[in-house]
């Protein structure tokens, strides 16, 4: 005949094929075998024995958009957290903290935000910075320049209501944290 007698080439195409699809499916199968991320509330749920009381989507853009209300969906999920925390924690008064070891993760987003949130619906708040490395509420809320901060609270010895500070919002009053000189 005018063809060559090997290779099969509808042998060679068929093996072909099945091997890629079945190294695919055994490099897939192996990598969720290991695979330690979380990649879905039910994942989380499942995991802890807490439970999960709010979801905040990623903010794009200006964040100081949902800290004033006019992004919705960002407002909605704030009040959403709040109302489930309350529902939580029965009596008063409330306290939140809000912590991660990792840096840009959204703390000062989430408890600003959330401040914000009890503020807007009549309860008088307290937002507390701690974080003497990064502190980042100052961009959210401008500060007059000759404050009390945190860090006077403990290394001069000042009273509580000498360090608190009124915000532009009715109902916060905020603690700002100054930058270690380190």
């Amino acid at each position: 005949g005018n063809e060559p007698i090997f290779p099969n080439k509808p042998l060679t195409i068929f093996i072909t094929f099945f091997l890629s699809v079945v190294i695919s499916g055994l490099v897939i199968a192996v990598r969720e075998t290991f695979n330690s991320d979380i990649s879905d509330r039910e994942q989380i749920e499942n995991e802890l024995q807490y439970p999960i009381l709010g979801s905040i989507g990623k903010q794009r853009g200006d964040i100081r958009a949902a800290l004033h209300g006019d992004d919705l969906y960002i407002k909605n999920a704030f009040k959403e957290l709040l109302v489930n925390i309350e529902l939580q924690h029965e009596d008063k008064p409330l306290a939140v903290g809000i912590t991660s070891t990792v840096s840009g993760e959204g703390k000062t987003y989430c408890s600003a935000n959330l401040a914000a949130t009890c503020a807007s619906l009549g309860y008088r708040t307290l937002l507390l910075e701690t974080d003497v490395y990064r502190p980042q509420l100052s961009l959210l809320f401008p500060y007059a320049k000759h404050i009390r901060f945190f860090n006077d609270y403990f290394e001069k010895n000042l009273p509580a209501r000498e360090i608190i500070q009124s915000s532009e919002l009715e109902n916060l009053d905020i603690i700002f944290s100054k930058p270690s000189k380190d």
